[in-house]
């Protein structure tokens, strides 16, 4: 009998979250600010951009999975790595009805397709924390990423960035057939 309840709560509770959950997706794009982690040399500024996709749900939680093409600079700029990123954030915030302020948590993993002047490996993963502000469809955030796997063949040397990203979110509301 215990089993049975169990299994008709868990109907209830994955019927509900699937009744609040709202699905958006559209185009990102911002900057990248690369540093190399214990080194002297000042941040290289390059960019990122990309699709995205955000599932909502109710309590102000939601997911965002992107797929971003990354090109990050090393020992300012004379050096560059452009990059297939795929950033999974877990967020959350409150709605204040106009805007919605939010602190989220990305962990990724990225391939490096191109190499200018460098000798690093093609797979890398890490973990990033930020924040972000989201207003009518556009959203803003803010994020700082650290890489768990050494940037160079050999070496222990970490890289660091920072991105500064715009993306533009639409539901499907716009092709929906109104009733």
């Amino acid at each position: 009998m215990r089993r049975f309840l169990a299994i008709i709560l868990a109907f209830v509770i994955f019927g509900s979250v699937q009744a609040g959950a709202q699905l958006r997706y559209g185009a990102a794009a911002g900057m990248t600010f690369s540093e190399i982690s214990g080194a002297k040399m000042p941040p290289s500024t390059d960019y990122h951009l990309g699709a995205s996709a955000q599932y909502q749900f109710p309590l102000n939680f939601s997911v965002q999975g992107s797929l971003l093409w990354q090109v990050r600079g090393l020992y300012g700029g004379c050096s560059k790595v452009g990059s297939l990123e795929i950033p999974f954030s877990a967020q959350w915030g409150p709605d204040l009805l106009a805007f919605r302020p939010y602190v989220e948590v990305t962990p990724f993993v990225g391939f490096n397709i191109w190499r200018k002047n460098m000798d690093i490996g093609a797979f890398y993963a890490g973990v990033g924390l930020g924040g972000g502000l989201e207003i009518w469809k556009l959203q803003l955030s803010c994020r700082y990423n650290w890489d768990l796997c050494p940037a160079a063949r050999g070496t222990d040397i970490r890289l660091g960035y920072t991105t500064l990203t715009l993306a533009f979110l639409f539901d499907d509301s716009l092709w929906k057939k109104k009733k």
